[in-house]
C-alpha cells in the first residue's frame, strides 16, 4: 500500500511540473510576439540611421597575443616536426661550414710551414751544390797540371852565330800535381821595337817534336837563337827596341786540355839591363 501510495505522488508531481513548464512557454511567446508588434506598430520616422548600420565586430586591442594565445592552443601538427627537423639539419650545416673553415685555416698555416721548410731545405741543398761545387774546383786547381815557362839566363852571344847572332835557354816546369802530356810547342826570340804592341802575333807552326809527359815538379829545358842585323842590335843597346822571348805550350791532363802563353823581355835603360818577366796581358795566357 505504501509503495503504491508513493508512486501516485510521485506521479503526481511529475505531472504537475510539465503543466507549469507549458504554461510559462506560451508566456515567453506571447512576449515576443508582443514585441514583434510593438516593432511594426512604431512609425518609421522615429527610427534613426544607426538603426539600418550593420554593426561591426568588436576591434581586438591585443591580437598578438590572442594569436599566440590560440597557437598555444592549437594541437602539434606534422608540419611543425618538418620545420623542426629542417632547422636541426640547417645548424648541422653552419656547423659543418665552419668546422671547414678552421681545417682550412690550419691545412693553410701547415702548408705556409711546409713551404717556408721546403725554401729554406731547397737554399741550403743549393749552398751545398756551390759548395761541392768549389770544393771539386779547389781539387780540380790542386791536382792539375800547370806549365809555366821561364827563361834560365839573359841573353848571350851565339859562337855559332857571331858577330850578331843571341841564344835563350829556357824551362818547361810542371807545378801542378798531375803529369802534363804536351802536344804543341813553340818558342821563339825577337827584337821588337818599343813599347811592345797589345796584340800578341801570329805564332808560327811549331816545329816537330817527340810529344812527351812531364811529371809533376819535373821539367823540360831546350834553348832559341837568333842572329839580329847591326841596326836592329844598335836599337836594342840604345833603348829603343827590346829582345823578347814569347811562345805556346798545348797540353793535357787527366781532367782538361790546358793552353799556356807566355812572354818575358829584356830592355836597356842608361845603359843597363833590365829583365821584365810578364809582357802585354793578351801574350799571356794560363788555362
Amino acid at each position: 500500500m505504501k509503495f503504491s501510495f508513493l508512486s501516485i505522488l510521485f506521479f503526481l508531481v511529475l505531472s504537475g511540473a510539465d503543466e507549469r513548464e507549458g504554461i510559462t512557454e506560451p508566456k515567453e511567446t506571447i512576449k515576443q510576439g508582443q514585441k514583434a508588434d510593438l516593432d511594426k506598430k512604431e512609425p518609421a520616422q522615429q527610427r534613426t540611421p544607426a538603426d539600418f548600420v550593420s554593426r561591426k565586430p568588436p576591434i581586438d586591442k591585443y591580437p598578438a597575443d590572442n594569436q599566440a594565445s590560440d597557437q598555444k592552443n592549437q594541437p602539434w601538427q606534422p608540419t611543425d616536426w618538418f620545420n623542426l627537423v629542417l632547422v636541426i639539419f640547417t645548424g648541422c650545416l653552419v656547423g659543418v661550414g665552419i668546422a671547414q673553415a678552421i681545417i682550412y685555416r690550419k691545412q693553410a698555416k701547415y702548408m705556409r710551414r711546409g713551404l717556408r721548410l721546403t725554401r729554406i731545405a731547397a737554399d741550403a741543398a743549393r749552398e751545398g751544390a756551390e759548395t761541392a761545387i768549389r770544393q771539386t774546383e779547389i781539387t780540380a786547381n790542386r791536382d792539375r797540371a800547370r806549365i809555366m815557362v821561364k827563361p834560365d839566363g839573359e841573353p848571350k852571344e851565339d859562337p855559332n852565330k857571331l858577330p850578331w847572332g843571341y841564344e835563350i835557354e829556357w824551362s818547361a816546369i810542371n807545378v801542378g800535381g798531375t803529369p802534363a802530356f804536351l802536344s804543341e810547342l813553340f818558342v821563339d826570340v825577337d827584337i821588337i821595337p818599343m813599347p811592345i804592341p797589345d796584340s800578341r802575333p801570329d805564332y808560327s807552326a811549331s816545329k816537330p817534336f817527340a810529344k812527351f809527359i812531364i811529371p809533376p815538379n819535373g821539367s823540360h829545358s831546350s834553348k832559341v837563337s837568333k842572329t839580329f842585323s847591326p841596326t836592329m842590335q844598335g836599337a836594342y843597346f840604345g833603348g829603343d827596341s827590346c829582345v823578347v822571348l814569347y811562345g805556346m805550350v798545348k797540353y793535357q791532363d787527366a781532367i782538361d786540355n790546358h793552353i799556356t802563353r807566355f812572354c818575358c823581355y829584356w830592355h836597356v835603360r842608361g845603359g843597363d839591363r833590365f829583365y821584365e818577366p810578364v809582357g802585354p796581358p793578351d801574350w799571356i795566357e794560363y788555362t
